[in-house]
């Protein structure tokens, strides 16, 4: 597998379009997946050995990771604009959540299906309006009984994988560990890490050790993603880059 990790990564999309001639022969695959509110201070592989990240632990060890990496905006559609434009978001237009890019704005769908991608989001959006992002597939999160969150739409996935044309790019975007959390968790308040500045309040490692459950339905999300790339034959083909959009606290 081609992996490229990247805990914290601006994916810039302005400079796709300088890769046609590249990229003329032999493109890869591209898969970006984008966890949703985890901190940087919430993986095994730089430093919290009290969190439960195998699957990304796993990655990392095999991969490029960026340890001098910081978001340019620390809430969700500015942080994704940012991520899908190449753009800060005081230049792209979405500094304040919930608000649209700028009219003219290209995003990386624009840019990679000049390039001739299909370019696929698996799961959460958060990014308008939409014309601005033409997707060549929208597959939805799916609502999963029991789960806090909506999960990721494996089984289009594995659908797509089954049958896609090359080159593909698709933008799998978790909706883990973003809140709510599970009720109930495995893993031990006292043994939660928090950060420096927040208050070491028995209310706060709880929030956390739930937190920590959240991250282990990430991981799992991510896992599975990369053994689906496997069991269709892809993986060999295929770019994998991995990220957060912001962190959590």
């Amino acid at each position: 597998m081609k992996l490229l990790g990247c805990m914290v990564v601006v994916f810039v999309a302005s400079q796709l379009a300088f890769a046609s001639a590249a990229w003329s022969e032999n493109r890869p695959n591209m898969v970006l997946f984008v966890a949703d509110d985890q901190s940087v201070f919430d993986y095994g592989s730089y430093g919290n050995t009290a969190v439960p990240t195998p699957a990304t632990d796993r990655f990392a060890k095999e991969s490029l990771v960026f340890d001098y990496a910081f978001t340019g905006q620390a809430i969700c559609a500015p942080s994704r604009s940012m991520l899908y434009t190449g753009l800060y978001p005081v230049r792209n237009g979405c500094f304040i959540n919930h608000t649209e890019i700028r009219a003219g704005v290209k995003t990386l769908p624009v840019y990679l299906k000049t390039l001739g991608y299909d370019v696929i989001l698996a799961g959460k959006s958060h990014v308008n309006p939409m014309d601005s992002f033409p997707w060549t597939d929208w597959f939805r999160p799916q609502e999963q009984k029991g789960m806090p969150r909506p999960g990721l739409p494996f089984r289009q996935m594995d659908s797509f994988f089954e049958q896609v044309e090359e080159p593909f790019c698709m933008v799998v975007a978790s909706e883990y560990p973003h809140g709510p959390f599970f009720d109930k968790s495995s893993h031990n308040p006292e043994r939660v890490k928090l950060e420096p500045f927040r208050a070491k309040t028995p209310q706060e490692r709880r929030v956390n050790a739930r937190y920590y459950a959240n991250i282990e339905e990430g991981e799992g999300e991510f896992a599975k993603v990369l053994a689906l790339l496997e069991e269709h034959s892809l993986a060999d083909d295929t770019v994998v880059v991995y990220t957060a959009d912001h962190g959590m606290f």
